[in-house]
């Protein structure tokens, strides 16, 4: 997970990925990705000011964060990130 801080990239957690994750069932996915969310959101919410758009940020987070893994070739993490993105926009 990262932040973007006026053009600065922030690591604020690192995400490990069971190695059969993409032929985990559905629902073990879901369990997965829940867990990362919940834990996503509990930083958003512990490190932000209420009146800001916690929903906006989450979106901002995790495309950079599926962005970077992608350049660092972490493909794994990618998917699920990519898999925790359509979640919070389903």
């Amino acid at each position: 997970m990262i932040f973007i801080v006026k053009k600065k990239i922030v690591k604020i957690g690192h995400l490990d990925v069971p190695v059969d994750y993409f032929t985990l069932p559905v629902d073990e996915k879901e369990v997965i990705c829940n867990s990362i969310l919940e834990s996503m959101l509990y930083l958003l919410e512990k490190h932000t000011d209420p009146e800001i758009n916690r929903f906006n940020i989450l979106n901002k987070i995790i495309d950079a964060s599926i962005i970077m893994n992608e350049h660092e070739e972490n493909y794994e993490v990618a998917g699920v990130l990519f898999d925790i993105k359509k979640m919070v926009n389903d």
